[in-house]
């Protein structure tokens, strides 16, 4: 139909791949197994981890939003004394995380240290945060 019109294209068939959150051709084979999966998501957690190294700051993040400014600032000194990079705003706060497993462990620890009511999400970081290897 495009030939009779006159129009080049060109077309490719691709499908994504959840474990590996990438487009991919059809012809790459999807992991059968629990291992193969399990290192699937070790490669993308390692090529994670290696982005954030190579950028010098974290790929991910835990987002914290607080009730108030003092649980923020309380909250902020606590994780930075862990080692956390950290960064705050009145009532909310940032901490780097080098894959999404870690902003996930990440965000589970906070949950535990914050106070009731904060809000805990582990995301893909918004705020470049300078990288410190765990």
């Amino acid at each position: 139909m495009l030939g009779q019109l006159g129009i080049g294209a060109e077309f490719a068939l691709h499908r994504w791949h959840p474990i590996e959150e990438e487009w991919q051709s059809p012809d790459v084979a999807m992991p059968q197994t629990e291992a193969e999966r399990q290192a699937e998501h070790q490669r993308l957690e390692d090529a994670e981890t290696a982005d954030s190294v190579a950028a010098g700051s974290a790929g991910w993040q835990a987002r914290v939003e607080l009730e108030s400014h003092r649980e923020a600032v309380a909250l902020a000194h606590k994780l930075q004394g862990e080692g956390h990079p950290v960064v705050r705003r009145w009532k909310f706060l940032v901490a780097g995380a080098n894959n999404e497993d870690d902003a996930q462990a990440l965000a589970e620890h906070i949950r535990q240290e914050a106070p009731p009511g904060a809000t805990v999400v582990a995301e893909p970081a918004g705020v470049r945060l300078p990288f410190i290897a765990f």
